[in-house]
């Protein structure tokens, strides 16, 4: 009768039967990891994308900031000249994108949380 010592030496029966055994749990494997690891980068790049929404989001308000206190001299001006309706919708237009910037500002904030 052959002890367990027989069958384990090299080309015996029950190290080809581990071979065989490893191979197939690691090709069961290699789908799930895989798919794993897609899952991993869609979400790392879903966030990524928030963040970088989140960074425009901010730079635009900036830029529509620095361009309503220009349009808000301009408004002053065009107020100080007797144009009293054109400087107002100046400054309505202003206002109304800056609020829009802040509403851009609040979407992408609430995505990325």
């Amino acid at each position: 009768m052959a002890d367990k010592s027989d069958t384990a030496a090299p080309g015996g029966a029950e190290v080809n039967s581990q071979i065989a055994d490893t191979v197939t749990k690691l090709r069961q494997m290699a789908p799930a990891e895989a798919a794993n690891l897609a899952k991993s980068a869609e979400a790392e790049a879903r966030t990524l994308a928030l963040s970088m929404a989140l960074q425009d989001a901010v730079a635009h308000l900036r830029r529509m900031q620095v361009l309503s206190e220009a349009a808000m001299s301009l408004a002053v001006s065009k107020q100080a000249e007797g144009n009293v309706e054109a400087g107002q919708a100046i400054m309505d237009t202003a206002n109304s994108a800056v609020d829009r910037a802040r509403s851009m500002l609040a979407e992408a904030e609430k995505a990325l949380a």
